[in-house]
């Protein structure tokens, strides 16, 4: 792991027992809510390790041969391990083949690099500023959240505001792309991810309008 990702647990974390003026943080350095630490302690062997009788490697390689996709059929085997909670190590793999954006990312290899150069070249001052007012209230206190990590959301978002300047940049987007780097080392994968997020998942929420986060609230008011 690298030195901008988060710190391990603290041992009172770890073992939830004792007091402490410290808080108990997990392993993506987030700060684990009293009431919760039970709750922690008992999922933290699965997101670390997994289950015992799943083999991710093998899962994710049958993944990439086969072409599985989220949203498309998937063997029971694979849904009910990933109900059980995909490991650390394995989730960044996960998240790019079940989403399709490593094989976008593939298909069009120098497309980051193009699109943060425009971002750049666009010299936009309204959305560089609104990213800079907002990336130092990204997971205030977070470990991780170094200079150098904060250029990495930034390249990031900026390129995405090339890639589709009618969203450009909204808030919000900064929290997407800072918990995809927690996970993702590369920044051309992170920005193909961020992608799928606002073009396939969360589908008109980060537009002026809002109407996905609007609809998506009546929804659940109505639940």
């Amino acid at each position: 792991m690298s030195a901008e990702k988060a710190a391990a647990p603290s041992e009172a974390g770890a073992s939830g027992a004792g007091a402490s003026d410290e808080p108990c943080l997990d392993a993506h350095g987030f700060e684990v809510p009293e009431q919760l630490l039970s709750k922690y302690n008992a999922t933290r062997q699965s997101a670390e390790g997994g289950s015992a009788s799943v083999s991710w490697p093998a899962l994710l390689e049958q993944a990439a041969l086969k072409g599985y996709q989220s949203g498309g059929p998937l063997p029971p085997r694979f849904v009910a391990a990933v109900r059980e909670g995909v490991p650390d190590a394995h989730r960044a793999n996960a998240w790019l083949l079940l989403s399709g954006a490593a094989r976008k990312r593939d298909e069009q290899p120098g497309l980051y690099a193009t699109m943060l150069a425009a971002g750049r070249a666009r010299g936009d001052l309204e959305v560089e500023e609104q990213i800079d007012r907002d990336l130092h209230r990204t997971f205030p206190g977070h470990p991780a959240l170094t200079e150098p990590f904060c250029q990495r959301i930034k390249n990031v978002l900026l390129a995405y505001s090339a890639r589709n300047p009618e969203v450009a940049y909204c808030q919000g987007m900064n929290f997407v792309t800072a918990a995809i780097l927690l996970f993702v080392e590369e920044e051309d994968s992170a920005f193909w991810l961020l992608s799928y997020v606002v073009e396939e998942v969360l589908v008109d929420h980060y537009v002026q309008s809002m109407l996905g986060h609007q609809v998506d609230s009546q929804v659940l008011e109505q639940l």
